[in-house]
């Protein structure tokens, strides 16, 4: 499978062109046949999107390979990025690594900006620490979890 074979080479550092969430992230795309839609498609498709994200998780684990969290919570916020480019284009922005205590998107809005905390299957503790914002500044969370009863 060319993928994994891909995969493969991006974890062993033999290939060095793309990051492994990129390259994930390329593959559920180019899964859902949505390559190339606007962000306004895709995001119309998005659960067509999510179910190739899991066939592209199931075979990475089939493969005998690991997601590192770090690559699966980098991933998520490429899908979530899907909803702000399709909802808010011009109005939001990533913020920097030493905000990630209050989340990864900031919405500029008026009267207060917005703030979105994207996580991955099972983060509740760390979604509640990121996302007490402040009265200022709401946080909202994004997220892709794998255990509803964590709920």
């Amino acid at each position: 499978m060319p993928f994994i074979n891909d995969l493969r080479d991006v974890q062993n550092k033999t290939r060095k062109d793309i990051s492994q969430s990129q390259l994930i992230f390329d593959e559920t795309i180019r899964r859902s046949g949505f390559t190339g839609a606007s962000a306004q498609i895709q995001y119309d498709h998005i659960y067509d999107i999510l179910a190739a994200r899991d066939a592209v998780h199931t075979d990475i684990v089939t493969a005998g390979l690991k997601e590192d969290v770090k690559v699966t919570g980098a991933v998520t916020e490429l899908i979530c990025k899907i909803a702000l480019d399709a909802s808010a284009p011009n109005r939001y922005d990533t913020l920097p690594k030493t905000w990630d205590w209050i989340g990864d998107f900031a919405i500029m809005g008026s009267p207060f900006n917005l703030f979105v905390s994207v996580k991955s299957y099972k983060a509740k503790e760390r979604l509640i620490v990121s996302g007490t914002g402040q009265n200022a500044a709401p946080v909202v969370g994004y997220g892709l979890f794998d255990d509803p009863s964590e709920w």
